[in-house]
């Protein structure tokens, strides 16, 4: 997990990024995998090799990507279907913590560690703090869309660093921080 934004906690939203973390932490506590419905709706989504990657994930990070997934029809600029590299990129911008295969304890840890600034660690804890970097070459690898791999890198930047269409991270950043 990288840094909050210095600039957003700099105008007092630490405290609502620690109740989202919270939140997430109560979702994960009591998520159920999903079932084989909800795993045929986010293969349609996603290449073989995101496919893949996908199901690396733990059950509750595949359910918090499902709910993002969700979410971001709901969160999009306009009527329409959004396009398939924002319903990927939704399903996969949390896949470097796979790298890391931290379990939640591990996560909590992380988790305070980035609340007071910390960004690096030796070993599982340390790999899970740089998971954006992680998931970004991961889907580098697996040949993802540039914009899919560009969102799991910069998912957690100011909005003003994205590179993806302001309209399209900007939903993706609504649906992201509102699924538990």
């Amino acid at each position: 997990m990288s840094p909050p934004d210095t600039a957003r906690l700099a105008q007092g939203e630490l405290g609502g990024h620690a109740l989202h973390l919270a939140r997430r932490l109560r979702a994960t506590w009591s998520a159920r995998r999903p079932g084989p419905t909800e795993d045929a709706w986010a293969r349609t989504w996603l290449s073989a090799a995101e496919w893949e990657l996908w199901q690396r994930h733990r059950g509750h990070d595949r359910r918090h990507t499902l709910a993002v997934a969700r979410l971001v029809s709901t969160c999009a600029p306009t009527d329409a279907q959004p396009p398939r590299w924002v319903l990927a990129a939704a399903l996969l911008h949390d896949v470097g913590k796979t790298a890391a295969d931290l379990a939640v304890p591990g996560r909590v840890v992380a988790a305070l560690l980035t609340l007071v600034g910390v960004s690096t660690a030796p070993g599982r804890l340390g790999r899970y703090l740089r998971y954006p970097s992680l998931g970004r070459a991961l889907l580098e690898s697996a040949g993802s869309d540039p914009l899919v791999v560009a969102w799991a890198a910069q998912h957690h930047w100011s909005p003003d660093q994205w590179t993806l269409p302001a309209q399209w991270a900007q939903a993706l950043a609504a649906a992201d921080y509102s699924a538990v």
